[in-house]
């Protein structure tokens, strides 16, 4: 048989086409993509290792060929094509973004000359008018703000017709509704964006129906918590255009004559988003009777209860008894003031005592009527929020946050008591205990010698010392910084803002100031614990009852009391999770803010 030289040339050539297609293309690419498989591998080994460099949230992470050749997650040359040079190292890379249920996925690009990975991970970009994030009144109108622009990395702008908009907003239902914008770009690469529409109830609606006398709350089970400022508060009433809302807790303790300083230094401590919700109202100021009357009143954004505000509220048994002592605004006299006090019995009592006595303060504060609760329902558990708390992340800095929310730290519940020049102070909410879970007893200076003793840290016989040294066996301290600080010795009287000297030492931990509990507990597991502050008038270091009575006179220095402590954080404690509640504490990392600049 004869074979047809065309045929013979058509099959070489077919061949050679083949192997032309096959070495020159197919082999090389797939090379490519197996080199770019093991980078990828090679990126996964590298964050099980450096797993706290995976990014947190919606952030995107990356790290370089260079860099994992360096770390010897990669020990072979990866080569362009048909050349003997190398797949550039530094233009060479894997990206790290979550999905949707945050488990992170990984995105490889490889670059060896012709030979180069997909660089299009990404949809469009949606920018909306308008929040993300919009809270209407129930019964309010509403209207979707729509879309700014959409533009993509390769496409360039798309037109805003493309997008598909769903959902809807029923503003006569409560709730959270969702607007979802999605849009593809040429690659068919997806994005969604959700404008999350909030439909709340007033404030005052709620509180007009549950509540009698005129909006007035009686009843000491009634639910009329409400978070404020990121401090636990009760509601007392309402009126024509605001609304009167009491600290649940004490925000310090402080003499009467230095009330008003005590009172202004607070309201300096809230963020802006609440101290813009702040109005003025009526704050008694002068001399009463008993019963509250023939008082002179003000206007001030913020005071503490009156007489009238327990007569009012109160049936013997209502939500503003249940305090031990606290200070009340009304005057009995130039020298006494009016307080309340809780019997055995558990009614309250009204009494009279000496303006230079230190006794607990709870903060009255007047905010706007309007206000929409975003959420809660008014219990302790759940308080009314009306969205005047800034905002957290995970990995923002503690600093950032308020006076009062919660901390746990080394297995154990703090407050934040005071945030300056971005040093966050701590106050523990329990007393101190051993491993045995006993409570740690301490006099404040064992060596009985006949002399005067302050608080002093570097005296081995002395509570300062004792509390720097022995609190860290107790509980981890490695968070808190070593700072310089004073300790104030008074001349006569412990006074708000009234330090006669100060004496300086480098400590990490200390025992709070009488003047520290901006934000704090009472704590009956102990009937008393010891202050740092001191006074040269007499042998006595201040220490409080657990009713919340400083006593400053006659107190031994071998009496046996417990202790809380305090603590300097380091600048880098940033959030991990929580919500800064008593229920969900802030936990910490001093790694965080490393996370968050990924």
């Amino acid at each position: 048989m004869k074979l047809d030289t065309r045929k013979i040339y058509l099959i070489v050539a077919s061949v050679l086409l083949a192997l032309l297609v096959y070495f020159g293309i197919l082999s090389p690419y797939i090379t490519f993509k197996n080199d770019e498989k093991d980078l990828l591998e090679a990126a996964k080994r590298y964050y099980d290792v450096n797993y706290t460099l995976l990014p947190i949230g919606s952030r995107v992470s990356a790290v370089s060929m260079q860099e994992l050749v360096k770390r010897g997650m990669i020990q072979k040359d990866y080569y362009i094509p048909f050349t003997k040079r190398s797949c550039s190292p530094t233009e060479s890379w894997v990206k790290v973004k979550n999905d949707k249920s945050g488990n992170p996925k990984y995105y490889p690009y490889l670059s060896c000359g012709v030979f180069a990975s997909s660089t299009d991970h990404t949809g469009p970009k949606i920018k909306l008018k308008g929040k993300e994030n919009i809270t209407i009144g129930k019964d309010g109108a509403f209207t979707d703000p729509g879309i700014l622009s959409v533009e993509d990395n390769q496409d360039g702008k798309i037109d805003i017709k493309e997008v598909k908009i769903s959902g809807t907003v029923d503003t006569k239902q409560t709730g959270t509704y969702e607007i979802k914008y999605s849009v593809t770009d040429s690659l068919k690469n997806l994005t969604e964006v959700v404008r999350k529409v909030t439909v709340v109830e007033k404030l005052e609606n709620t509180i007009l129906k549950n509540t009698l006398n005129k909006g007035t709350y009686k009843n000491i089970e009634a639910n009329n918590y409400i978070k404020f400022a990121g401090v636990l508060y009760r509601i007392i009433k309402i009126d024509e255009d605001k609304i009167k809302i009491m600290s649940y807790e004490p925000i310090g303790q402080t003499d009467k004559f230095n009330l008003d300083k005590y009172l202004n230094d607070y309201l300096k401590t809230l963020p802006k988003k609440s101290s813009n919700a702040l109005v003025k109202g009526e704050a008694n100021v002068g001399i009463a009777t008993e019963d509250g009357k023939n008082n002179k009143e003000e206007k001030r954004l913020i005071t503490i209860p009156s007489i009238k505000d327990v007569i009012a509220t109160t049936e013997q048994t209502s939500f503003i008894a249940p305090y031990y002592q606290m200070w009340l605004s009304d005057n009995s006299s130039d020298k006494e003031s009016y307080f309340q006090s809780v019997m055995a019995s558990g009614k309250y009592h009204l009494d009279k005592m000496e303006k230079e006595r230190i006794l607990p303060v709870h903060a009255v504060l007047y905010i706007k009527k309007d206000l929409n609760i975003t959420k809660g329902n008014g219990t302790k558990e759940n308080p009314f929020d009306v969205g005047l708390t800034p905002n957290k992340k995970a990995g923002d800095l503690l600093n950032t946050r308020m006076i009062g929310e919660y901390v746990r730290y080394s297995d154990t519940l703090w407050q934040i008591s005071k945030i300056e020049n971005e040093r966050v102070t701590l106050i523990s909410n329990f007393i101190l205990k051993d491993n045995d879970g006993k409570i740690i007893k301490r006099e404040f200076d064992e060596r009985q010698d006949g002399k005067l003793h302050y608080y002093e840290v570097d005296n081995k016989n002395n509570i300062g010392y004792k509390v720097n040294n022995e609190s860290s066996r107790a509980i981890k301290s490695d968070y808190f910084d070593v700072i310089d600080k004073e300790f104030n010795v008074y001349k006569e009287k412990i006074a708000y803002k009234k330090e006669y000297k100060k004496n300086k030492y480098k400590t990490r931990l200390y025992a709070p100031s009488v003047f520290d509990y901006y934000a704090t507990s009472f704590n009956a597991e102990v009937r008393m614990y010891w202050y740092s502050d001191s006074t040269e008038e007499e042998n006595v270091k201040a220490i409080s009852e657990a009713t919340g009575i400083v006593l400053t006179k006659n107190i031994a220095d071998s009496r046996m009391y417990g202790m809380r402590i305090s603590g300097t954080l380091n600048k880098k404690a940033s959030i991990t999770i929580g919500d800064g509640t008593k229920e969900n504490p802030f936990e910490i990392s001093l790694w965080g803010a490393l996370w968050k600049k990924k």
